[in-house]
């Protein structure tokens, strides 16, 4: 460990999704599925997935999932991705695993996986890139096989299935397709009041994959958290449908008409709408459509198809289409997202994001924007109370002696914060601590990083 602090690093926070489109509810056939848990709001402590775990509740999911359906429970992941022995290079970039997590909403299902990564550069259009294929290329084992992260989707799907399915079936592979990966880099800038979303095409041996980077200032709110939570369902959905769509019309999948119209009406209404957890739902989509690859052919060819049968699709279709070529028309006007404006390109040179009028409660209070120049106003929510409240919820679930040490360096880190060295280990020390407590110390590494980069540590 020595030899990586001695390294010129910064840290990220990356979070990696694996979308997962389970289509067995939409087969007019017998397929074997175990209909628990009972997806999207599964009984918590009473379901499981068989190998894998009970249903638990999502820590912090009251800030960071409203408006968004199977998003407070999960199962931890940890049994069914592995990460490989020998599955990090010490000489240039630091990652630990810090929560492996399976979650389900209807047939959309994902496993998240975050990490901390230590990296010799900041984040930017050259350096994003290469760190969101090293992360893509970690060796993860699913079951007896090894695989890069970027290549573990079959090997994902067919042990879902196996875990879904009851004994005595054997399911077609057909029926649980994955996704583009997503990477989602957590990068901090220098100064208060910052807020960037960039979008960039990343490739893995010649296959596209996908890349968000959120860079932001050194506060990190629950606002900021709920959008970054926002992009990432917006994400899981439009590929979720992409991937059905493709099944639909390559005929790989024989689908129940019926079954399809069921699931197709609700989704098609949920994504038609124009807000959605108070944001702008249509530069969401845009912005997940531009990582996906997402083609709006597709929507106008079932539209045509589902003309005779369900004039109430076809309405929501031509609304999702609608949404989607408008946000590609405007990729280059600024777009507001509640608090704050996105300009957004495919590539992630020239992006830019404008403030309009006042930006309350994510960077402070009473901001405002003159001339095109942002104004940080009130901070008095600083990321060191919010670390003081990660810990103060992570101590209950430690173990006395931890939660003891956890108390002790919280308290000398109040009166540290003078001194960038004193500080920068005694934030070591309870990076540490939360690290061994796994998912539950999730929030508290978030507020450790913000802490960091609010006190210039690491630059």
């Amino acid at each position: 460990m020595a030899r990586v602090r001695n390294l010129a690093t910064r840290s990220q926070f990356v979070n990696v999704q694996l979308p997962v489109a389970d289509l067995r509810s939409l087969v007019g056939s017998e397929t074997g599925r175990i209909l628990r848990p009972t997806w999207p709001d599964p009984d918590v402590g009473q379901e499981f997935v068989r190998g894998l775990g009970v249903v638990r509740s999502l820590p912090g999911f009251g800030t960071a999932a409203l408006g968004w359906r199977g998003e407070q429970t999960y199962i931890d992941a940890s049994r069914l991705v592995r990460f490989t022995p020998g599955w990090f290079d010490r000489s240039a970039v630091w990652i630990k695993p810090t929560h492996r997590r399976l979650l389900g909403a209807s047939i959309a299902w994902r496993v998240d996986l975050g990490m901390v990564v230590k990296w010799r550069e900041g984040v930017g259009p050259r350096t994003a890139n290469a760190l969101a294929t090293r992360v893509l290329g970690l060796p993860i084992r699913i079951g007896q096989l090894d695989r890069p992260l970027a290549e573990s989707g079959r090997a994902l799907t067919a042990k879902l299935l196996e875990l879904t399915t009851h004994a005595g079936h054997l399911p077609d592979r057909r029926w649980m397709v994955a996704g583009r990966p997503l990477v989602l880099i957590n990068e901090y800038e220098t100064g208060h009041g910052k807020l960037k979303i960039l979008t960039a095409p990343v490739s893995w041996n010649n296959r596209p994959m996908s890349m968000f980077v959120l860079r932001r200032g050194n506060y990190y709110t629950s606002e900021v958290r709920r959008l970054r939570h926002a992009l990432w369902r917006a994400y899981q959905e439009l590929e979720t449908l992409r991937l059905v769509l493709r099944m639909w019309r390559s005929q790989q999948v024989e689908f129940d008409p019926k079954q399809l119209r069921d699931y197709l009406a609700p989704q098609l209404k949920l994504l038609s709408k124009r807000a959605r957890d108070t944001y702008d739902q249509p530069t969401l989509l845009g912005i997940a459509a531009e990582a996906t690859g997402f083609d709006i052919g597709d929507l106008a060819a079932l539209a045509v198809d589902l003309g005779r049968e369900s004039k109430g699709i076809v309405r929501s279709l031509e609304n999702v289409i609608t949404a989607l070529e408008a946000a590609k028309r405007e990729r280059d006007t600024p777009k507001t997202i509640n608090f704050l404006s996105v300009q957004w390109r495919t590539r992630m040179q020239g992006d830019s994001y404008t403030f309009h009028d006042k930006a309350a409660g994510v960077f402070g209070h009473d901001n405002s924007v003159s001339g095109g120049s942002f104004t940080a106003g009130d901070t008095s929510v600083p990321a060191l109370d919010e670390l003081m409240s990660a810990i103060a919820g992570l101590k209950s679930q430690l173990a006395p002696e931890r939660a003891e040490f956890l108390e002790e360096a919280a308290q000398e880190l109040r009166g540290a914060t003078d001194d960038p060295r004193r500080a920068e280990t005694i934030l070591e020390r309870i990076g540490g601590i939360a690290a061994l407590a796994g998912t539950a110390g999730t929030a508290v590494i978030e507020a450790v990083q913000s802490v960091a980069g609010a006190l210039g540590i690491g630059r």
